[in-house]
């Protein structure tokens, strides 16, 4: 059993402990809030969004090779740009071996002449249906020509054409980010790529795809009467996808409506902005544009402006 001095100080302590601490966030405030978003969310995010963000998928259909081009440089070339969207657009590419068991189905043989001498609507419409088969995010049309004749494997120069098409089920566009909010933005790029100046490009190209493919993800809890919000992407997204300090992001409400076909879709409004200030391994704290903070929720989607 205590003695009195011990109850009185533990006493003293909780007081002082209540009084200092009013200002402090609580995790169980914050866990009760979060249960209230999610009471007001039509499509709050499940666990495996959160945990797992999502990487889409982009397929190339066969690299178009013009003129006298060694393996090595069809290889590199190719290898340059697909590394281009893994670092920077977060896309994962699929299977090599994937499209080309798709490219020996009977409706898609007539790819090959449809696209040998050049990429246009005829070829980017087969590619669609391609990538429909796939199931994939997005297609990628390529074409690789000599700028000048190769003198050596150490020197070597190359025109890269590439075509990046979103892959639509209700009809053929070009590409939009992956959110398909309010933003636009197409891939349709000729790079000049030599070997004097590769990696001095690829920082300017990966900046190019990193605008196209901006990073998503989700608020997960919000502080101090939401200033603040937490979210799923952190260090290991890194700055090369735009998650860093001072890294501006758009705050979206989705929500279920009727789509035209008699269905439901899902849609995407925009709310507000929030500014990263302090980057997590996993995760990142952004602080809440004022006017907006009454509004946004707990599984609201956040993603980098581009």
């Amino acid at each position: 059993m205590r003695n009195w001095p011990e109850l009185l100080l533990l006493l003293l302590g909780l007081l002082l402990g209540l009084s200092g601490c009013s200002s402090a966030p609580k995790i169980g405030e914050s866990i009760l809030q979060q249960e209230a978003d999610y009471l007001r969310s039509e499509t709050y995010p499940t666990d495996e969004e959160i945990l797992r963000p999502q990487r889409e998928s982009i397929a190339f259909l066969p690299v178009q090779y013009i003129g006298e081009l060694s393996r090595y440089h069809k290889a590199l070339s190719t290898a340059f740009v697909q590394s281009l969207l893994e670092d920077y657009g977060n896309l994962q590419i699929v299977r090599e071996q994937r499209v080309q068991e798709a490219l020996s189905l009977s409706e898609f043989q007539s790819f090959d002449s449809e696209c040998r001498l050049q990429l246009n609507e005829t070829c980017s419409a087969t590619a669609l249906e391609v990538g429909r088969y796939l199931r994939t995010h997005y297609v990628a049309l390529m074409r690789v020509t000599p700028f000048r004749e190769q003198e050596a494997l150490e020197s070597w120069s190359v025109l890269v054409t590439l075509k990046v098409y979103r892959v639509d089920p209700e009809g053929a566009r070009q590409l939009r980010n992956p959110l398909l909010l309010d933003h636009e933005s197409f891939v349709d790029e000729r790079w000049f790529l030599s070997s004097e100046t590769l990696m001095e490009h690829r920082t300017e190209f990966g900046e190019l795809i990193r605008k196209a493919f901006p990073r998503k993800g989700f608020i997960l809890e919000t502080r101090e009467n939401r200033t603040y919000a937490l979210i799923n992407l952190g260090a290991e997204v890194g700055p090369r996808q735009g998650v860093a300090p001072g890294t501006t992001l758009n705050i979206y409400r989705r929500s279920r409506r009727a789509s035209a076909s008699g269905g439901t879709e899902i849609t995407f409004d925009l709310v507000g902005q929030m500014q990263l200030v302090e980057i997590l391994p996993k995760n990142a704290w952004g602080l809440v544009e004022e006017s907006v903070r009454e509004q946004i929720l707990s599984g609201d989607v956040v993603q980098v402006v581009p």
